[in-house]
């Protein structure tokens, strides 16, 4: 969704992206007619698109996905950075206000689906009304879009430059290569974090329902803070990344000995702490809008690398879950290296806030000791297990 936005944006004028997006709505809505008919549902397969018992299983169920919902998806989810950057070639760019803090409603919005599906949706429906009701609500999506649509065309934004954000001293350079960089390394150590602290909770603390919903809660909140509004401070965020990361180091020498209530809150302040450290900074070198969709199509992209690290790359060359730590230390060195970069930080200060070195200190101090007593546990348990 994002190359395909990243596309259309850089290849055509806003006006003739409009229409193409239109097509590409109208293809969709096609689609979701078409599967009503066969299904009597505009996303759940028939029965007889079930995969066979002796078929592998995760291929039919990325073949149904795909089916089902893969057109939907990627319109959804290219939607985000073509709405903002036509936001920005719009008439509303008169009252200066960068396209950014859509970015924040929209993962609100995930927020709140998120809590509101568990919770609120499926308790009450059967999975056929919430598939209507997730039909009704693609069709005003379509709706609202093409409306927009519609709103840049009559608006001859083609004629127009996109707004140009009051740009601070870090923001004018943050489409350099090394800032490149960071828009892909910074959102994967957040993605690593986020899906290690995942495991950690839900499959070594305490194997609850749901737990997994509080850390991705966590994730997209960080968003939401940093994307909107003055928020994030260097000030209390990086002491406090420096201090929960100490307190993760001593929850996991500790282990069971903590009761898994405190476990809990350490290990999702900590991936607060450090997603808002990752996001904060992404945040604040983010490029003028005419670099809108290449700044989200490298963010998604380290999103999606961080996923692949943990679920597939990390099992097979670790020995044991070494992820979370190899999250926290990736944290703190993009950390040290984007103060490096801004000749503003207090890493150039001659008088910089002690507190923040300190807790680095410490991290390296702490981490090579657990690293030392994770090995030790990791050889136990493989002994006993078997390999990872």
């Amino acid at each position: 969704g994002y190359v395909y936005a990243h596309q259309i944006a850089s290849a055509f004028r806003p006006s003739r992206q409009g229409k193409a997006h239109l097509a590409f709505l109208a293809v969709t809505s096609v689609w979701l007619v078409v599967a009503w008919y066969f299904w009597s549902s505009p996303v759940l397969p028939a029965p007889s698109w079930k995969p066979a018992p002796e078929a592998a299983p995760i291929l039919g169920i990325v073949e149904l996905l795909f089916i089902s919902v893969g057109l939907p998806f990627l319109l959804l989810s290219s939607t985000g950075p073509l709405l903002q950057s036509w936001y920005a070639h719009l008439d509303l760019s008169k009252h200066n206000k960068p396209p950014y803090f859509l970015y924040a409603l929209s993962n609100a919005g995930s927020v709140l689906g998120l809590l509101s599906y568990p919770f609120l949706l499926e308790p009450t429906f059967r999975l056929k009304i919430q598939s209507w009701i997730w039909g009704g609500s693609f069709a005003v999506f379509a709706l609202s879009c093409a409306v927009c649509a519609w709103q840049v065309h009559r608006s001859r934004a083609e004629k127009a430059h996109p707004i140009e954000d009051s740009l601070s001293p870090v923001d004018a350079t943050s489409e350099t290569p090394p800032r490149r960089w960071l828009w892909f390394f910074l959102p994967m150590s957040a993605s690593v974090l986020l899906l290690a602290t995942t495991n950690l909770l839900t499959q070594d603390v305490a194997p609850i329902p749901l737990l997994w919903v509080l850390p991705l809660c966590v994730y997209l909140l960080s968003f939401v803070l940093t994307f909107h509004g003055p928020w994030y401070r260097r000030a209390i965020f990086h002491p406090l990344f420096a201090i929960t990361v100490a307190l993760a180091v001593i929850s996991l020498f500790r282990g069971t000995e903590m009761r898994i209530i405190s476990q809990v809150v350490i290990f999702l302040s900590v991936l607060f702490a450090a997603c808002m450290v990752c996001h904060g900074e992404l945040a604040r070198i983010k490029p003028p809008a005419r670099y809108l969709t290449s700044f989200y199509l490298l963010l998604s992209a380290g999103g999606a690398a961080g996923g692949i690290f943990v679920a597939i790359i990390a099992p097979t060359i670790f020995p044991t879950f070494w992820e979370f730590q190899l999250g926290l230390w990736a944290t703190a060195a993009l950390l040290i290296i984007v103060l490096f970069l801004d000749r503003s930080s207090w890493l150039h200060d001659s008088k910089p806030d002690l507190l923040i070195p300190v807790g680095f200190l410490t991290l390296g101090l702490v981490l090579p000791q657990y690293v030392a007593h994770a090995r030790l546990i990791g050889r136990a348990v493989g002994n006993f297990a078997g390999p990872r």
